[in-house]
């Protein structure tokens, strides 16, 4: 018989903008020393934004990407080109030859750590006036390697416990959102100040529902990012957050190398989650959970192709991210990784 847990591990983070101001804010970390710094509802409107600002009309995205990216990169009728990825996630830059001029071509910092260096010195060497880099940083609190992008584009509510949020950072104009917040702010913090009042997460009916419902909700629109959630950037401490996600990470991978994505990586990135290949997915979701650890899966579907992706489609029926952020310590993760090994094998 499996025990009621004391407290949960993982889903909704609780409400981030408790502390006073930070001087070394996740807003000021990600947004100096760069020129221009934008706020929208969401990075997927962040995204479509800045396609439609700079006329692109064909977009290349890696084949393993969440639906919500290929629709801000397809809105408005741009063609998207697929990019294989390897089992670990890399992608052989020689494949952007074929890249027109005018393109944009979007990768993304997988987990928080930044590509291979070969990627990133090639992204380097063909950025230009006629091309478009895009840095996805959604998982990315505190990447391992200075930006590659031209653009870099951060969505803190993956990362951090706020509401809404897609930013769009580099060192040419940026287009503008609507200049209004439009929209019920304690509605957009509603998940999220319900778990502050559930902190051991033992009655998810309180804040999981209206979490789904949020972002069921989310679009790709003109909204800018809400007053409270820009104003909580500048309330976490990005290196305080970093130290612990690192610290947890190096835990979970020194009893969990058999089941890694990247077991030979010890992190100097603030990583998203411990990235995890196991085998039945699914049912190792449902057993976790039955213990009291809720993990994502980045993704279980991807809007690319089969033919011709099998890598990215293996990667998305049988990764797991596990939760390693800063609302836990080791003693956390040793439960969970005693959880992991009763029901799960490595893929």
């Amino acid at each position: 018989m499996i025990s009621t847990p004391a407290h949960t591990v993982g889903s909704v983070m609780p409400a981030a903008d408790s502390a006073p101001p930070q001087p070394d804010s996740l807003w000021r970390a990600w947004t100096e020393p760069h020129a221009y710094a934008v706020g929208f509802r969401t990075a997927r409107s962040a995204l479509a934004a800045l396609l439609a600002q700079r006329g692109v009309k064909r977009v290349w995205l890696p084949a393993f990407v969440c639906a919500e990216v290929a629709a801000a990169a397809s809105a408005g009728g741009r063609e998207i080109v697929w990019a294989s990825v390897d089992s670990a996630l890399r992608i052989d830059p020689s494949i952007y030859s074929a890249a027109r001029v005018g393109d944009a071509i979007l990768a993304i910092d997988y987990f928080g750590r930044s590509p291979d260096a070969e990627f990133r010195a090639y992204a380097r060497s063909h950025a230009g006036p006629d091309s478009l880099w895009i840095e996805d940083r959604a998982h990315a609190l505190a990447p391992d390697a200075p930006p590659w992008g031209q653009v870099l584009l951060y969505s803190p509510r993956k990362l951090v416990g706020v509401g809404d949020g897609g930013l769009l950072v580099g060192d040419a104009p940026m287009p503008l959102p609507d200049p209004v917040h439009i929209g019920d702010e304690a509605a957009l913090w509603a998940p999220e100040d319900a778990k502050a009042l559930d902190p051991q997460g033992l009655d998810p009916s309180t804040w999981f529902p209206r979490f789904r419902q949020r972002e069921a909700a989310f679009g790709i629109d003109h909204l800018p990012i809400s007053p409270r959630s820009r104003e909580a950037l500048h309330r976490v401490s990005a290196r305080g957050v970093s130290v612990r996600r690192r610290g947890n990470y190096r835990v979970l991978l020194d009893a969990l190398a058999d089941y890694a994505l990247w077991p030979e990586v010890s992190p100097t990135f603030a990583p998203l989650a411990f990235p995890v290949r196991v085998k039945d997915r699914d049912t190792v979701v449902a057993r976790l959970g039955e213990r009291g650890v809720f993990c994502a899966r980045h993704w279980s579907a991807l809007p690319c192709p089969r033919d011709g992706f099998d890598a990215a489609w293996t990667l998305a029926g049988d990764i797991l991210s596990i939760p390693c952020d800063q609302r836990y310590d080791a003693e956390d993760m040793f439960r969970v990784i005693d959880a992991l090994k009763a029901v799960a094998r490595p893929a």
